[in-house]
């Protein structure tokens, strides 16, 4: 069920504190037959150029820091994973992942050899690395909270970034597609978790490299993560299901579904409703979906649930029902082509800094 005060909410996440009663004021405005459908646009939209980019300045200045303090003896190097980085994160104030990587050892695929094996404890050495960045972070930012409880990230927030970063821990991973093409998006990362502690494997470039190549093709696949997370937010109670899930199982859309034509979000919504059904009727279908990087499965150990799946398709099928029921008489099906003219762009600019990273 969603909340009363979804459209607030979502406005809230949107704007920054200073533009917010004045955007809120105009939302209002909005004559109550058309605020549902208004809502599922604004939904659909990418964060404000200027917010994303001030959010990856803020990441940027931590950079700065790890690389000016950090030992030389663990050759760092780093980068950025996450939603602001393929940009479908959805608040103005999004959490941005920096990968703080230990460059004096990789790590290989099974089988493969090493020219040079590295004869230290890479556990122990990734451990005094993130001790390492947890201490110049707080002597850095001493207004600012840094949270270095066991888990994947030393987390920083408050004082003057503006902004949460999380800083995880890790090493290059050498995949071998990396070393027959060298090409960033087959490179991986062995992140430290400091619960094990262990060292889990990901491939986050080639994550946004095949969110970016889907979207390029349909120009809904972000929109539709946007959507889907925006409702998970707005659900009273929320719902626990992982925005990288989210973002798989949008990933897992047909293109043919996830293109429309141009401006016409309730057509863009209706298909997505639908294929979240097909996907909650067949069982073998739900079993063959992976993750965009094929890392796992996107339903079982560790990922979603049937359940996490049928809430959220839920969640759609009653905003479009909200939507349908305020503008019976007023719209035709394709409702969103008779108000172009009030509607954002559909091609979206994604901001410069966002496509390029900081590398």
């Amino acid at each position: 069920m969603a909340r009363s005060d979804r459209f607030d909410r979502l406005k809230g996440r949107r704007f920054a504190s200073e533009k917010l009663a004045s955007v809120l004021a105009e939302s209002r405005a909005i004559p109550g037959d058309q605020q549902e459908f208004y809502y599922l646009v604004e939904a659909m939209q990418p964060i404000d150029v200027e917010f994303t980019e001030n959010t990856f300045r803020v990441g940027l200045k931590v950079r700065d820091q790890l690389a000016r303090n950090l030992p030389d003896t663990y050759s760092a190097t780093f980068d950025l994973q996450g939603s602001v980085s393929s940009d479908t994160h959805i608040r103005i104030h999004s959490d941005i992942d920096l990968l703080a990587l230990n460059g004096c050892f990789v790590s290989i695929d099974a089988g493969a050899q090493a020219k040079n094996p590295y004869r230290g404890d890479a556990i122990a050495a990734l451990s005094a690395m993130r001790r390492d960045a947890a201490t110049i972070l707080s002597s850095a930012y001493p207004a600012a909270s840094v949270d270095d409880s066991p888990g994947k990230a030393v987390s920083l927030k408050g004082g003057s970034l503006g902004r949460k970063v999380d800083v995880v821990i890790g090493n290059w991973w050498d995949t071998a597609l990396w070393k027959q093409h060298r090409q960033k998006i087959f490179r991986g990362v062995c992140v430290l978790d400091t619960k094990g502690p262990v060292q889990i494997r990901n491939k986050p470039f080639l994550h946004n490299f095949r969110i970016d190549q889907k979207d390029k093709q349909t120009s809904g696949l972000r929109k539709t993560i946007r959507l889907l997370k925006t409702l998970k937010y707005d659900a009273d109670p929320e719902l626990k299901i992982s925005s990288y899930d989210i973002a798989a199982i949008a990933w897992n859309i047909p293109e043919a579904a996830l293109t429309v034509p141009t401006g016409d979000y309730m057509a863009l919504a209706r298909n997505v409703r639908d294929e979240l059904a097909r996907m909650a009727i067949d069982e073998a279908l739900r079993s063959r979906l992976r993750v965009p990087n094929g890392m796992r499965a996107v339903f079982g150990g560790g990922g979603a649930t049937l359940g996490d799946l049928q809430k959220l398709h839920r969640e759609i099928i009653e905003l479009i029902g909200r939507v349908e029921v305020s503008m019976s008489g007023r719209f035709s099906k394709s409702s969103s082509a008779s108000m172009r003219m009030v509607l954002p762009p559909w091609k979206e600019q994604r901001p410069r800094i966002v496509v390029e990273g900081f590398a």
